[in-house]
């Protein structure tokens, strides 16, 4: 009763209409950016694959597709037609160590569908470019999938290989729009990261972020039940009520 006067009231009303509205404005504003972008990266991926199938050459070997082209690169094209794409420059200055681990990084992309990560971070930079944690958030992303596409690889190739692989990459390796490339910009700090690797969190440490961050989440919504939860231990009836009962 006490939760239904609230926002009987006038200004309640207002309140609760207000962010109704907005709830739907700020959801209906990221799923058209989720559908505008993922629409454009499909054609653009299209596009790309249409001309690899003109211009490409498969390699058996490497189960990966070879364009001839005078810079190193190594990328993948997520999605129903998936594919690994080397140049010619990138099978001249990688051996054949080197490849497998930029394949195992590649292919550590598809099956994580790291391209779905990015889209979603994407779609929230696109919706609200004026915030600035949404374009943080994008590049920080980036950068991890891609450490997470390292850690694949060095699963099945040492680490100074896979730092090797990428340095040479990152030295001429382009990536196209839309594809996910074992270079980058970021190529250069993964290779320290790989040289020099952190120690873990250990467990304790990482139950303590685990309980901080699920801290974090839950208080939003502990502030959110808190009305609910004290008008439920009210009283059923007002106290001048209870006494006209009684």
């Amino acid at each position: 009763m006490t939760i239904v006067a609230q926002y009987s009231t006038p200004g309640g009303a207002i309140v609760s209409a207000t962010g109704a509205a907005a709830a739907l404005a700020i959801l209906a504003r990221v799923v058209y950016c989720v559908v505008s972008d993922r629409t454009l990266a499909a054609r653009t991926r299209k596009a790309q694959l249409d001309a690899l199938a003109l211009i490409a050459r498969p390699h058996l070997r490497y189960d990966a597709l070879v364009v001839e082209h005078p810079a190193a690169a190594a990328y993948c094209l997520p999605g129903r037609a998936r594919q690994v794409v080397l140049t010619s420059a990138a099978l001249s200055a990688l051996d054949h160590s080197q490849l497998l681990a930029v394949l195992a990084h590649e292919r550590a992309h598809l099956r994580g569908r790291h391209d779905l990560i990015l889209a979603a971070a994407d779609a929230l930079q696109h919706a609200f470019p004026r915030v600035a944690a949404f374009r943080i958030a994008r590049t920080e992303l980036g950068r991890l999938v891609e450490m997470l596409a390292d850690d694949n690889a060095v699963r099945h190739s040492d680490r100074t290989t896979v730092a090797t692989a990428l340095v040479r990459l990152a030295e001429h390796g382009v990536t196209p729009v839309a594809a996910l490339g074992a270079g980058g910009e970021s190529a250069l700090n993964r290779v320290r990261r790989l040289i020099s690797p952190v120690r873990p969190l250990g467990t304790g440490r990482t139950a303590v972020a685990a309980l901080a961050m699920g801290v974090l989440v839950a208080l939003p919504l502990f502030f959110a039940i808190a009305p609910a939860s004290a008008a439920g231990a009210m009283a059923p009836c007002p106290a001048g009520e209870q006494s006209l009962a009684m």
